[in-house]
């Protein structure tokens, strides 16, 4: 992944895809089998878009970690607003 646009991401992946996301220049690797990323305090409203790619991520999980002006696009297209938007 090329995140040359200054900007931080940060992945949720399985025990075997951790090493390869970090080589693959991800900045945050979270091994979604002992770690909830949407569970850690210093990530809640820290995230300018969450994207859940399996679309099994409940909505109100996703938008949790969003910041005030964060987006979070579903499979439909449609994108869920930060809380208290």
């Amino acid at each position: 992944m090329n995140n040359g646009s200054g900007a931080t991401v940060t992945r949720t992946s399985g025990p075997t895809s951790t090493e390869r996301a970090s080589a693959l220049g991800i900045d945050r690797v979270y091994d979604y089998t002992t770690t909830d990323p949407a569970d850690q305090a210093e990530l809640q409203g820290t995230f300018d878009v969450v994207h859940d790619t399996s679309g099994s991520l409940p909505v109100r999980t996703a938008v949790r970690p969003l910041n005030k002006t964060g987006l979070s696009p579903t499979r439909s297209g449609a994108a869920a607003p930060a809380p208290g938007r």
